[in-house]
């Protein structure tokens, strides 16, 4: 097991949010985790980063306890984080901000994995990171990530706002990414592309696990696809 939540509770100062949340993702497996707005798919990804800290149960990787740790610890043991924001610096170009991803040390290789991915990043590296698209930004976003060359990815949303050839492509490098035995774990608005790209999936509604299974499973389940899939 490379990722384990245990009986997770977690919220924002007297207001709970997460409730007894398990979920789990072995070594170069992807995950997805779905359900509507507010649900807490994104207190769930800030928790396991260290940026929120957890009110009960635990978050291990690689067989540590994370609880106590503080977000750039945990980003040093191999975890990244790409939020629904990007955070971007939008005043420094393509290359500086992918710079700052792999502080505080720079791996040749990492860039070249990262432009053999997003040539598109390799042609503008120059380019102010303000300046580009919506779909050129989430690739810059997942690449500065990459660049700590982390053993899990974590993406909050990834296709939030991208025009849908956009999302088409980042789909496309992330199946890339999974291929080359990256462990994934997103959270998705776009059901239908995430059930397809990940191999399990667990749906949290009201800060609860509701449903858990293969991905292949869940996307033939009656219910799911009445819910987040628009089929009857």
């Amino acid at each position: 097991m490379l990722v384990r939540v245990e009986g997770l509770h977690a919220g924002y100062g007297q207001t709970p949010v997460l409730r007894d949340v398990n979920i789990e993702a072995h070594p170069g497996e992807a995950i997805a985790v779905i359900g509507p707005n507010g649900a807490g798919k994104t207190t769930l990804l800030k928790t396991i980063m260290g940026m929120l800290r957890p009110t009960r149960g635990k978050v291990h990787y690689d067989g540590r306890h994370l609880n106590g740790l503080r977000a750039f610890q945990v980003a040093r043991l191999g975890l990244a984080y790409v939020p629904a924001e990007r955070e971007l610096f939008p005043t420094m170009t393509v290359l500086e901000n992918l710079e700052l991803g792999a502080f505080p040390c720079k791996e040749e290789a990492h860039f070249e994995r990262v432009f053999e991915l997003f040539p598109r990043l390799a042609e503008r590296r120059r380019q102010l990171a303000g300046t580009m698209s919506g779909g050129e930004q989430q690739m810059l976003a997942i690449g500065r990530a990459l660049m700590g060359g982390p053993k899990v990815l974590m993406l909050d949303e990834p296709s939030t706002g991208l025009a849908p050839k956009a999302v088409a492509e980042l789909y496309r490098q992330l199946s890339k990414l999974k291929s080359a035995g990256l462990t994934i774990v997103l959270t998705e608005q776009q059901v239908g592309l995430a059930l397809a790209l990940t191999d399990r999936a667990y749906v949290l509604e009201q800060g609860s696990i509701r449903l858990s299974g293969r991905s292949s499973e869940l996307a033939g389940d009656p219910a799911i696809r009445k819910a987040y899939l628009g089929v009857a």
